[in-house]
C-alpha cells in the first residue's frame, strides 16, 4: 500500500482526491493499492463539494509531516511559505514530494532536487509549468538524446484568456480582466499573472532543466500586459497580427538569455491560434528539431492529472526523476535574444505637434519605421536588445499619456 497525504484541499486538491480515492478515471485500475490517508485543510467544518471521508481531515501540518505511514506528500498549497519549509521537513522525514507550486519550485529547484537525492526520495513538479500539459517528463527524456537550445511558449492561461478576448470582442483590458475574475480564470489579485511573474517562473523552471543549470530569476526580463490598450488591439488586428504573453529562452555558446514579455505574433503563426485558457510550449532539440505541446494550462482536472502523472512515475519507478545541473560554465547574456519592436506612443495634448517627430528622430540611433495617426505614433524599430528598447521608451514616456511596446516574433512582420 502506498499512502498519500494532501497538503491543501482546494480546487486542485479535490481533483486529485477524486482521481485517487473516488476512482474518477482509470488510475485506480492500474494502481489499486494507492490511497489518500490524510488531508491538511484550513477549515475542518467547511462544506465541500467533493464526497470525502471527513475523518482523514486535519488542520495540523505535523499530522502529515510526522506520519511515518505516509510515503508521498502532494502539495496543493500556493505561495512560498509555509510550503517551502514543509517540503524541506517532509524530505528530511523520507517522504516523496509532488507539487504544482512554481513559486517554490522556480527559485529552489536545484536545492530541493539535491536535498531529495541526498535522502533517496523524489521531488517532482510536472504541474508547475504547463498545468495539464505533460512537458517536463518529455523534456527530460529528450535531454538524454538532444541538446535543447530554445524554449518558447504561452505559459499563463489567465493572460492568454484576457488577450484572446480583447482581440475577439474589442473589450478593454480592465473589463476583460474582471470577466476573467468572474469566471475563475483570474485571482482577485491578478498581479502574478498579468505582470508576468507566473510566466517568468515557468520559463525559468523549463530553462533550468533544458540548459542543465539553475536559472537566476533576476535574469528573466519580465514585463506584463497591463499597459495594452484598445488602440493597440485595433492597430494590430488591422495588420493581421495578435498579441501573446510568451516565455522565451535561448542557449548559444554556453550563454543563455531569457524573457517573459508580450510579443506580437502574426496570424499565420500557430501560436495565434492558441486561445482562451490554453497553453502551448515549444522546444528545439539538436536532433528532434521542433516539438510542440498544447493543452489546458490550468483547471481542476488538467492540473490534478499532471500531479497524478508524477505519482505514477513514483509508483512505476520511472526514469523521469533525474535533473542534471552539471553545466557550471553557462552564463547569462541578454543580447542573445534580440528583436524588432512594435512601439505605440499616445502623446499628451501639449506635445501634439511636429516637434515630437524631431524628438523621435533624435532618440533612435538606428533605422526605424513610423506611422502617425492623430496623437498616436506607431513605430517599428530595427533589431535591438530588450534593455536598449526599454531605455528608449522610458526616455520618450514623459511626453506620453500612455505607451505600449512588444517584441515582434517575426522581424519581417509588416506592422507599419
Amino acid at each position: 500500500m502506498h499512502n498519500i497525504g494532501l497538503m491543501g484541499f482546494g480546487t486542485v486538491g479535490t481533483g486529485v482526491y477524486e482521481i485517487i480515492n473516488n476512482k474518477k478515471g482509470n488510475f485506480h485500475k492500474n494502481f489499486p493499492n494507492t490511497t489518500i490517508t490524510k488531508i491538511l485543510v484550513q477549515n475542518l467544518n467547511k462544506d465541500r463539494k467533493v464526497i470525502c471521508d471527513k475523518s482523514i481531515l486535519t488542520n495540523q501540518a505535523d499530522d502529515l509531516l510526522n506520519d511515518s505511514n505516509i510515503h508521498t506528500l502532494i502539495f496543493n498549497m500556493g505561495g512560498l511559505e509555509p510550503s517551502f519549509s514543509y517540503m524541506q521537513k517532509a524530505i528530511l522525514k523520507g517522504k516523496n514530494i509532488i507539487t504544482a507550486n512554481k513559486a517554490v519550485v522556480a527559485p529552489n529547484l536545484k536545492f530541493l532536487t539535491d536535498l531529495a537525492n541526498k535522502h533517496n526520495v523524489h521531488f517532482l513538479y510536472e504541474a508547475s509549468t504547463g498545468g495539464g500539459i505533460p512537458i517536463i517528463g518529455p523534456l527530460k527524456k529528450q535531454l538524454h538524446i538532444n541538446e535543447v537550445t530554445h524554449i518558447s511558449g504561452i505559459l499563463n492561461g489567465t493572460c492568454n484568456y484576457i488577450l484572446s478576448k480583447m482581440f475577439s470582442s474589442d473589450s478593454s483590458f480592465a473589463d476583460t480582466l474582471k470577466d476573467a475574475q468572474d469566471l475563475g480564470f483570474a485571482e482577485a489579485d491578478p498581479t502574478d499573472d498579468v505582470d508576468a511573474y507566473d510566466t517568468s517562473r515557468k520559463i525559468g523552471i523549463l530553462s533550468s532543466i533544458a540548459y542543465k543549470t539553475p536559472i537566476d530569476l533576476n535574469h528573466v526580463s519580465t514585463r506584463g500586459i497591463r499597459s495594452i490598450s484598445a488602440v493597440d488591439v485595433e492597430f494590430l488586428k488591422s495588420k493581421n497580427a495578435t498579441l501573446k504573453l510568451l516565455g522565451i529562452s535561448a542557449l548559444e555558446n554556453d550563454h543563455y538569455a531569457i524573457m517573459a514579455e508580450p510579443v506580437v505574433v502574426s496570424n499565420s503563426n500557430n501560436l495565434s491560434l492558441v486561445d482562451d485558457a490554453f497553453n502551448q510550449v515549444n522546444f528545439h532539440g539538436s536532433l528532434i528539431q521542433d516539438l510542440s505541446f498544447k493543452g489546458l494550462g490550468a483547471g481542476q482536472f488538467p492540473t490534478a492529472n499532471a500531479i497524478v502523472c508524477d505519482l505514477m512515475d513514483i509508483l512505476s519507478a520511472s526514469d523521469n526523476f533525474h535533473t542534471d545541473f552539471s553545466n557550471d560554465n553557462i552564463k547569462h547574456d541578454s543580447s542573445i535574444l534580440s528583436f524588432s519592436y512594435y512601439v505605440r506612443f499616445t502623446l499628451k495634448d501639449e506635445y501634439i505637434d511636429n516637434n515630437f517627430l524631431n524628438i523621435i528622430g533624435q532618440s533612435f540611433d538606428e533605422p526605424f519605421e513610423l506611422l502617425h495617426e492623430g496623437s498616436n505614433y506607431y513605430i517599428k524599430t530595427s533589431i535591438k536588445t530588450r534593455d536598449h528598447i526599454s531605455e528608449l521608451v522610458n526616455k520618450l514616456s514623459e511626453y506620453c499619456s500612455s505607451y505600449f511596446y512588444a517584441a515582434l516574433l517575426d522581424s519581417n512582420l509588416a506592422v507599419i
